[in-house]
């Protein structure tokens, strides 16, 4: 039985061969990043064997990448176990993927994989999570102090936050890497609908969307 996974697209390739430790990825609306994350980071570091942290900004959301990795993987026999009620997708190889909901947290106070120990860790949406400087600074990067671990923050942008902060990093910081892809650089989105989207919306809308 073979994994379900989808051939890397072209710009998604470019961004595999110039990933660094700590990566950013600014994305227009249907580029492919949840499933990006889903198939090329996630599910190859739980087949070998390490432990993931999904981190997202809502249950609707951490629930599709929750079934994107299980359809991925049906029928897969290597993948083990899975707890949807508590969140957990374990393999053979005893690697892990933990998903959480950042939706708890407060301004002074992050919860979110605190006791946990990750070899990498995926952020989707991370630019709309409520408080995400608390929740990246305060939770999530200790988490990967004990496996010198790594990071993708993975979104589409919303305005100069502590997201386009991160993504800025990039461009100056050492091991930061950064990206900013359009919807059209994805080639399985027709072009006729991302230009119906860009005479229907205003202009800041479009910008920040696509």
């Amino acid at each position: 039985m073979q994994l379900r996974i989808k051939a890397l697209h072209p710009m998604q390739a470019k961004v595999v061969t110039e990933s660094t430790k700590f990566n950013v990825l600014a994305c227009g609306r249907r580029w492919g990043k949840t499933l990006f994350g889903a198939q090329h980071i996630a599910i190859p570091h739980l087949l070998n064997g390490y432990p993931v942290g999904w981190f997202a900004p809502s249950y609707d959301l951490m629930a599709q990448a929750w079934e994107m990795v299980i359809e991925t993987c049906r029928g897969y026999p290597a993948i083990i176990e899975r707890k949807k009620d508590s969140a957990i997708i374990d393999s053979a190889s005893g690697g892990r993927i933990d998903f959480w909901t950042m939706a708890s947290s407060s301004s002074d106070r992050s919860k979110v994989g605190r006791g946990r120990k990750y070899k990498v860790v995926i952020l989707d949406e991370f630019a709309h999570a409520r408080y995400p400087e608390a929740d990246w600074t305060k939770s999530i990067s200790p988490t990967l102090a004990d496996l010198d671990g790594g990071a993708w923050f993975l979104s589409t942008p919303w305005g100069r936050n502590y997201f386009w902060q991160l993504w800025s990093r990039g461009e100056s910081h050492r091991n930061w890497s950064s990206w900013q892809m359009p919807t059209r650089s994805n080639p399985y989105i027709p072009t006729a609908a991302i230009e119906r989207a860009k005479q229907d919306l205003p202009a800041d809308a479009f910008a920040q969307e696509y």
